[in-house]
């Protein structure tokens, strides 16, 4: 599956090095949903361009961070447990206590505060050079609940 963003850019775009989250955490359906979710909506037609290799200068500056923070939100709910032959489990540690659910919605309300204002940047870049992305074409529907108003 093809996407803008690798599970590595993922982990070191969205997570610090104390996080001990790497790009083998992150599966590339949580990535394919962020950016069906978030990501192409903002983008319409651009995102295409985007998936097919073009315009990597804008990719690279403006459009993975925000991306990548929309996984870490995606996330966020399951990676304190782990799936397997056993069912679902929690990690727990001896220095560690897991976060209740109160903690992970603030952190969920946090990343994804913080990933809407940059992709508001990207958008604001796009929409300042029309000569350079004339197939941006944002699905209007969305962009209230990303915060992205043109």
């Amino acid at each position: 599956m093809k996407t803008l963003i690798t599970p590595g850019e993922v982990s070191s775009l969205a997570f610090s090095q104390a996080d001990g989250i790497s790009g083998a955490d992150i599966n590339e359906a949580s990535i394919a949903s962020a950016e069906r979710k978030f990501i192409r909506p903002a983008l319409g037609e651009l995102y295409d361009e985007l998936l097919a290799g073009g315009h990597a200068q804008l990719a690279d500056l403006y459009i993975k961070a925000p991306l990548a923070l929309y996984v870490k939100w995606l996330l966020l709910p399951s990676l304190a447990l782990r799936v397997g032959p056993m069912g679902v489990a929690r990690h727990t540690t001896d220095n560690l206590t897991p976060a209740g659910a109160r903690d992970i919605s603030l952190a969920r309300r946090r990343v994804k505060a913080d990933a809407r204002a940059l992709m508001q940047v990207a958008v604001e870049h796009i929409a300042a050079n029309p000569g350079l992305y004339p197939s941006f074409s944002p699905q209007v529907g969305l962009k209230p609940d990303m915060g992205i108003v043109l």
